[in-house]
């Protein structure tokens, strides 16, 4: 019995230190490489920008006096295809596959009913986040898909394809 207290206690200890120190990415310094040569984001305002992971929901945020209505958790989903992959009825080669516009809505549902704010079938990765957060957490976005210039054993390493992924 007193072996089974001792390791109790080892164990517990052990998963404290271990959870203290993990950390699963790096939140600062992190540098995804990506430059805005078009300029898209030179209009948008980061000073308001608060935090480094996923917010919790998107109709409250840290200052509650300021949140926006249209306050959004927003996504691209990217469908990546080598040259040549196989074809598929869902996804023919060299094209974006036929659901491409049939995952996320583009804008925010203000629909009360929250269960019935997204279509399950042709907006189900809002709907999924929205439902599972009992309405508190509204993801939009946009899908994009990309052909990538040569075959999958032809490319060095997963940053040549990333470049390629963000030059398209």
């Amino acid at each position: 019995m007193n072996n089974f207290i001792c390791f109790k206690l080892f164990l517990t200890f052990f998963l404290l230190i271990t959870a203290s120190i993990s950390i699963s990415q790096s939140q600062y310094g992190f540098d995804c490489g990506f430059e805005d040569s078009s300029g898209i984001f030179n209009s948008i305002d980061f000073s308001t920008f608060a935090g480094l992971t996923k917010p919790i929901r998107t109709d409250i945020s840290g200052d509650t006096t300021h949140t926006p209505s249209n306050a959004v958790f927003p996504v691209i989903i990217v469908f990546v295809q080598y040259k040549g992959d196989a074809d598929d009825w869902q996804w023919p080669t060299g094209q974006a596959p036929i659901y491409l516009d049939s995952m996320i809505a583009l804008d925010k549902s203000y629909n009360s009913e929250w269960w019935n704010a997204y279509n399950e079938y042709t907006q189900p990765i809002s709907d999924y986040w929205l439902e599972l957060s009992r309405g508190k957490f509204h993801v939009t976005g946009k899908a994009f898909s990309v052909v990538l210039d040569k075959y999958a054993d032809q490319y060095s390493s997963d940053h040549e394809i990333n470049l390629e992924i963000w030059r398209k």
